[in-house]
């Protein structure tokens, strides 16, 4: 115990040294983990895809929403409830685009919950120690202090990116299809 509570000790001095901390630069551990500016580049990458498709539903709702409405007041909702209510609305209108964009807002809300890890815990360093191998290993991930289950490696804040902006696309091509099915079938 003595012994783990001194490795963790000089861990956390060496923290700083090891480039984690904001304004800390590029240091790297061991050669082989990822800096922090990888880190930044792949949860912009992956933010700034993520705000593509909370366009996407603001506009979809202000355009295909029977009853006006300002994109202020729908930029007041929390996502999930603009979600729904863009589900809602492509419901109510009906056709194969409808079953699209349905489809594609329940993949936004799975991403969401990956996002909202991202956006909201800090990145830190996951210090591993094997019994076995009398070894020490460390790990860069996004994880909540609370739940250590959820944690995020740099591959998958780049996966991501990937699928919110492959979301983002198709989301957009189904709103417009959507948008014309309710044009023409009224």
């Amino acid at each position: 115990m003595a012994t783990g509570a001194r490795v963790r000790r000089n861990i956390s001095r060496g923290i700083k040294d090891l480039g984690l901390f904001r304004g800390a630069g590029n240091a790297t551990f061991g050669g082989n983990m990822e800096t922090r500016d990888d880190w930044a580049l792949a949860i912009g990458d992956a933010l700034l895809a993520f705000g593509d498709i909370e366009l996407l539903v603001v506009e979809g709702i202000h355009k295909l929403s029977p009853r006006p409405c300002s994109k202020k007041s729908v930029w007041e909702r929390n996502l999930a409830r603009r979600v729904d209510d863009l589900s809602t609305i492509a419901a109510k209108i009906g056709g194969a685009s409808a079953t699209d964009v349905r489809t594609l807002l329940a993949q936004v809300k799975k991403l969401a919950k990956t996002r909202n890890l991202i956006a909201h815990n800090p990145l830190r360093l996951e210090v591993y120690y094997s019994e076995i191998s009398d070894n020490f290993w460390f790990e860069m991930v996004i994880s909540s202090p609370l739940q250590k289950a959820n944690h995020l490696k740099l591959s998958e804040v780049r996966s991501l990116a990937d699928l919110s902006r492959a979301t983002a696309v198709s989301l957009a091509d189904a709103l417009e299809k959507l948008s014309l099915w309710k044009l023409f079938a009224t």
